[in-house]
């Protein structure tokens, strides 16, 4: 029976992923994922693909959405990062319950 099955495999492999051909708009960010994923649903909606290949290119989106998302916050902190003082007398501050304030929020007559 093994031998059978080896044949088999052979010449007739179980089916694997096949290329899909649909029009999707590009992306430039994660702001264009949503547009994608509406091209996607509308491709299943016309017969284009099946319910299993959107699943499989809507994961995909997800996880280009969030690659996106990171490098956005990214920026955002270096922005936040090189706006904020660089003075050496500038120094967190202790608050009462232990935590630290920023040293772009620590004012000079707080106590230490």
């Amino acid at each position: 029976m093994p031998a059978a099955k080896l044949v088999l495999d052979r010449v007739a492999p179980a089916p694997g992923d096949r290329r899909v051909f649909f029009s999707m708009r590009r992306l430039d960010g994660g702001k264009d994922a949503i547009g994608a994923a509406s091209d996607v649903l509308a491709a299943v909606a016309e017969g284009k693909i099946t319910v299993t290949e959107a699943s499989g290119i809507l994961k995909l989106l997800n996880g280009y959405m969030k690659i996106s998302a990171i490098q956005e916050l990214e920026a955002r902190l270096a922005a936040v990062e090189a706006a904020l003082p660089s003075s050496p007398n500038v120094r967190p501050q202790i608050l009462r319950n232990g935590s630290k304030l920023p040293s772009a929020v620590s004012c000079p007559h707080m106590a230490s």
